[in-house]
């Protein structure tokens, strides 16, 4: 046989053949090999980006850190199968295999990122709602208590912030008065947003009440206020909230503050869960402002402990103390416990204003060394507490026993 006009052995033909066979079958399998290869990586790449679709639904990923998938792993041992049996890789199958595991990381990283904000947002929304329903339901809270004197302690809850004076602030504090030649704190006006109603449990005023003056108008000018109507004997009307045994007249009012103290002391401040931190008394023809007066007792009620005595003083004539005018004058919850726990005597001939201060000084007096009997005493601000009548734009308003006696005339 020739061969490029070359005779060639009939046996060296047979050995050409059969190289070039190999050489084809080799080639065949090389191209095969790579084939299945290529097809193994775009499936294996499918599979990733796939699983990561399937965890963002799922919501796997939550701290996920960027390590390689267990595909990854599998992806490198075929690598290293592939690089023992083939032994040679191109430079452009390393290169697109880095850009694979790329883009593999970028979107791992991406799909974290995007569930990761997905859940703050989910926090955000439930922190909201659940602020949201925490103001609807003190609003609820404070709707029903409105109506409801005796649920009234729900609402301390927004009263948090407390005014009690540490010993600095109350040394710094206290200034000695000349007219009075006692010891006072300054007059606790503060600017505030509070409401008079969420320190209801805290204190307690009484307002004796004539025949001749309206429950009715003190009921609705104090709705919001915790205030017991002090009636007569004879005065058989719904309002009142306590009832004494007698019929006192304008003469005889200083018993009816020693029997109404009574009272207080036996029927009130004995029988109370809570502690009355603040105790005032108050007449019937008083316009209080009510946010000078949620100062005035959240101040009094959270210096509780201290000796306090407020009002409009004037000074004993013939010994050491303060007297309080009677149209608003009240004590802390410490003077209280002393007054209750005192033996008074029945009032005798006295103004009730006086008669009263007398008692408490005197309560004071016989338990205590003179060192031990420290007072502190706050003077009444006559331009939030009007006596006697309120005048305003549009408003000229007379109230107590010297418009009924016009009246009569």
């Amino acid at each position: 046989m020739k061969a490029l006009g070359v005779p060639i052995p009939h046996r060296f033909f047979g050995k050409f053949k059969r190289t070039l066979f190999l050489c084809l079958l080799s080639v065949t399998i090389f191209l095969l090999f790579t084939s299945l290869y290529e097809n193994e990586e775009r499936r294996v790449y499918k599979d990733n980006f796939n699983s990561l679709h399937e965890l963002r639904e799922l919501g796997i990923l939550k701290g996920l850190k960027k390590s390689p998938f267990v595909s990854n792993k599998v992806v490198s041992g075929r690598e290293s199968n592939r690089d023992t049996n083939n032994g040679e890789n191109s430079n452009e199958n390393k290169e697109s295999e880095l850009e694979i595991k790329a883009k593999l990381e970028l979107e791992k990283e991406k799909a974290v990122n995007n569930i990761l904000r997905k859940q703050i947002r989910q926090k955000e929304l439930e922190l909201e709602m659940l602020a949201e329903q925490n103001k609807i339901k003190k609003e609820k809270e404070l709707a029903n208590t409105s109506n409801n004197k005796y649920n009234i302690s729900l609402l301390n809850s927004f009263n948090s912030e407390s005014w009690k004076l540490t010993d600095e602030e109350l040394k710094n504090l206290i200034y000695f008065d000349e007219r009075n030649k006692v010891n006072m704190l300054p007059t606790p006006i503060r600017k505030h947003n509070h409401s008079i109603l969420e320190l209801y449990d805290d204190y307690l005023i009484t307002l004796p009440i004539a025949d001749y003056e309206s429950i009715e108008w003190v009921k609705n000018l104090y709705s919001d206020v915790n205030i017991k109507v002090i009636c007569d004997g004879h005065d058989n009307r719904k309002g009142c909230d306590i009832k004494l045994d007698q019929k006192y007249d304008y003469n005889s009012l200083y018993k009816k503050t020693y029997f109404s103290m009574d009272y207080i002391c036996k029927n009130i401040y004995n029988k109370t869960d809570k502690k009355i931190k603040f105790f005032a008394k108050m007449d019937f023809d008083v316009v209080a402002n009510k946010k000078y007066l949620y100062s005035v007792i959240k101040f009094i009620s959270d210096n509780s402990h201290l000796r306090i005595y407020f009002g409009n003083s004037s000074p004993f004539r013939d010994r050491e103390g303060v007297e309080m005018n009677g149209q608003f004058y009240a004590i802390s919850g410490a003077l209280l416990d002393e007054y209750c726990n005192c033996d008074i005597p029945e009032a005798q001939g006295n103004g009730e204003d006086l008669w009263f201060a007398l008692a408490l000084h005197q309560c004071i007096t016989d338990k205590y060394s003179p060192e031990e009997r420290k007072m502190l005493y706050i003077e009444n601000s006559r331009d939030w507490i009007k006596h006697g009548g309120y005048s305003d734009i549009g408003v000229e308003l007379k109230l107590g026993r010297h418009t009924f006696k016009d009246k009569k005339q």
